[in-house]
């Protein structure tokens, strides 16, 4: 959320307010406490992996804006639909790549003959892709980007709901107070761009 606040203050012209900015920033402290307090902050220990974190986010924050720009031109299922395509044309070129450099051309379909493999490509590409870049493509027509980004801090707090009803992982108190900084983030950076377009 905070590099797509920057990009599209830069690119879109989407300025968000004070108020805003502020919740923005309680929302994405929220992941950072939750995430440090479980311990899974090393930033020292490995960094390769930082920078490619920071490279996905970086990523993300560029996604948003683009999508949103060209919202205003195409459909979300038009932009859906191209994402869809390059991600296919991309991934499986890589793959034939691979293949071909290691002589295991026959094994390009094996995956297709297992059961469990089977239903994760369908999870993953039906409803973890289409579905999830068409809803965001959606979001982003009809919002700002910032506000629209700050809205996938959620998926933490939804993370530690779904692994406590169906992994019986434990709820810690740092859950707790990092998923109520997450919902006041993403609950005040909406409510208060409703107040402005109201006034």
């Amino acid at each position: 959320p905070v590099f797509t606040t920057v990009f599209g203050s830069i690119y879109l012209k989407e300025k968000p307010t004070t108020f805003q900015n502020g919740f923005i920033l309680l929302s994405v402290a929220g992941v950072i406490f939750m995430t440090a307090m479980k311990g899974s902050i090393q930033v020292g220990d490995n960094v390769l992996g930082t920078f490619i974190l920071l490279g996905s986010v970086l990523s993300a924050g560029v996604y948003n804006v683009l999508s949103r720009k060209l919202s205003s031109e195409y459909s979300p299922v038009e932009i859906t639909y191209v994402m869809m395509w390059v991600g296919a044309i991309v991934f499986n070129g890589i793959s034939l790549i691979q293949h071909l450099s290691k002589g295991t051309v026959h094994n390009y379909f094996y995956p297709l003959a297992n059961t469990k493999a089977l239903i994760s490509i369908v999870y993953l590409g039906a409803l973890s892709s289409i579905v999830a870049y068409f809803l965001l493509n959606y979001l982003l027509s009809r919002i700002e980007a910032s506000r629209a980004s700050v809205i996938s801090n959620a998926a933490t707090v939804i993370s530690v709901i779904v692994g406590a009803l169906f992994r019986n992982e434990p709820v810690f108190w740092f859950n707790i107070i990092g998923g109520l900084m997450i919902l006041c983030g993403v609950w005040g950076t909406n409510y208060y761009r409703e107040k402005d377009d109201t006034q």
